[in-house]
């Protein structure tokens, strides 16, 4: 029944999933549906009631709101990559991220900074601080030069995307 009311975010997330399977994802926000529930929207939450929020400063990734990576992800699914593309084995990968990489500490202070609450509420913190943590890469930002070149790629900065998230 769940799936019959939102069957276009169940179309969206499993074309997402595949293509990201092949390709390559940023670290995602945006709004869930109203019976859903992400890191990224708990931590919103949190932040409204003027509690602390932990983020990982040692942490470095690219990140994009939904809305932007899907607009994004259907032009590259459409674009004929095998025949358009002498591919090196440098440029296998479609990345499609945002242009600037962060610390999820320092996105997490942006968006704060968005919403108006104080920033000082968004704490730092280690990745390898954190308990049951899974070892993770510090640095996993995507390299989206191939997107830039085929499609002149240039999704909106982060702020933007941030303000039309909760606009």
């Amino acid at each position: 029944r769940r799936h019959q009311q939102h069957h276009i975010n169940v179309y969206a997330t499993v074309a997402l999933a595949e293509a990201a399977a092949q390709q390559g994802l940023p670290l995602l926000f945006g709004k869930a549906p109203q019976d859903g529930r992400n890191f990224f929207m708990d931590s919103v939450a949190t932040l409204k009631k003027g509690e602390a929020v932990y983020a990982f400063e040692d942490e470095y990734r690219s990140m994009m709101s939904t809305a932007v990576a899907a607009q994004w992800w259907l032009l590259a699914l459409a674009y004929p990559l095998d025949e358009a593309v002498p591919w090196s084995d440098k440029e296998r990968l479609l990345h499609l991220s945002s242009m600037e990489g962060q610390s999820r500490y320092a996105f997490m202070v942006a968006v704060a900074r968005q919403l108006g609450p104080d920033p000082n509420l968004v704490q730092k913190g280690q990745q390898r601080d954190a308990p049951n943590s899974h070892t993770r890469p510090a640095d996993v930002r995507l390299n989206n030069r191939l997107a830039r070149k085929l499609f002149n790629y240039t999704p909106p900065a982060l702020a933007e995307q941030l303000s039309t998230v909760f606009n």
